[in-house]
């Protein structure tokens, strides 16, 4: 439409019916009352989705396959996205420990930040990247992403993860 007539248009409607039209109305989310978190799961979903994971795995296959060089949250990027200070802080730690660096990642999908960071960390003596992650991940990451660098954890194996290290050092 014209910005001519737009604006006629604008000036003859009055300032509440413009206001009714151009009120937020929320593009997503879920609202109402529910009495359990529980209620609302079911009615919901999330980053813990078939389609969600799906999408993650096969952008992630991806990356580890060379047709791509960089994914986060199942979408590919033509260039790494480095993040320094994370670079930095790894790169110190791994200095202080003979070149070396084991780590937990926390909800680190199937390897996005170690594929970030993996051109700059494979001159380390030794590397270890344990992913903790909700179940559906542990399952594919077993499957398709373990390596002799990467490794998936349930969250209900992080005590093991941890006594198994400790017993090591």
């Amino acid at each position: 439409m014209n910005q001519k007539v737009r604006k006629f248009i604008k000036n003859l409607i009055p300032p509440v019916i413009l206001s009714l039209y151009k009120s937020p109305v929320p593009k997503y989310g879920y609202f109402g009352d529910y009495k359990t978190w529980e209620e609302v799961e079911k009615i919901s979903t999330g980053y813990s989705g078939d389609e969600i994971i799906n999408k993650v795995r096969l952008s992630a296959l991806k990356v580890k396959n060379g047709e791509a060089v960089y994914e986060r949250d199942s979408v590919l990027f033509s260039k790494v996205e480095i993040s320094w200070p994370l670079l930095a802080g790894l790169l110190y730690v791994a200095s202080q420990n003979d070149n070396s660096l084991e780590l937990v990642d926390f909800g680190g999908a199937l390897g996005t930040s170690y594929y970030q960071n993996k051109k700059f960390l494979s001159h380390l003596k030794s590397l270890h990247w344990h992913i903790v992650e909700q179940d559906k991940f542990v399952n594919i990451g077993k499957k398709e992403f373990i390596n002799n660098v990467l490794d998936f954890y349930y969250t209900k194996e992080l005590k093991n993860l941890v006594d198994i290290k400790n017993h090591r050092l």
